[in-house]
């Protein structure tokens, strides 16, 4: 099973930036159904999205109650930082992610930066980030946490609205690739 998160509760919600005029909350919805759109679609595939307005406990309870260690999970995000010239995508795993978790977090990071035009950070285990472990990568699913690119960053924005749709079917594509090999 594919799970795809939308990362917060909605618009309003996760990064706001005056500046770049984005919205982190309704953005990831977007993107998070848009790629689900897509996987259903174009490549016949049963995907389940997170509630939006359901708090993170409530989430990650019900994905581990409902899912299996073959599943696989995707949590869309997007950076912000107080330096506007922060640039690029990164993946995050857990400190004692599997080789699946792994490959998905390289893929996935090199297919945002390719088809965003931006540069790729890194990947990054949650002890490298300021909360040092995060959920969404506790659950018995496989599972990663997509930062697209900085909405703080007014070069990563105008990439981002130039190619989302592109980078929706490009992620799309890659999970459909995971799934059906």
């Amino acid at each position: 099973m594919i799970i795809l998160t939308a990362g917060h509760t909605g618009a309003g919600t996760g990064a706001q930036c005056a500046t770049t005029q984005f919205d982190e909350g309704a953005e990831t919805i977007w993107l998070r159904n848009r790629v689900a759109e897509i996987l259903t679609n174009k490549y016949g595939l049963a995907v389940l999205l997170d509630n939006d307005s359901a708090s993170l406990s409530l989430v990650t309870k019900q994905i581990d109650e409902n899912t299996t260690t073959e599943d696989i999970i995707i949590d869309l995000h997007f950076n912000s930082h107080s330096n506007h010239n922060a640039r690029g995508t990164e993946t995050i795993i857990s400190d004692n992610a599997n080789d699946t978790e792994i490959f998905m977090a390289s893929k996935f990071a090199h297919i945002t930066a390719q088809t965003l035009e931006i540069p790729l950070r890194s990947i990054k285990s949650e002890s490298q980030t300021p909360h040092k472990r995060l959920a969404m990568l506790h659950i018995k699913p496989n599972s990663i946490i997509l930062e697209i690119c900085f909405c703080s960053s007014p070069e990563d924005v105008e990439a981002y609205r130039k190619h989302r749709h592109k980078l929706a079917g490009k992620l799309a594509q890659t999970i459909a690739k995971l799934i059906k090999p």
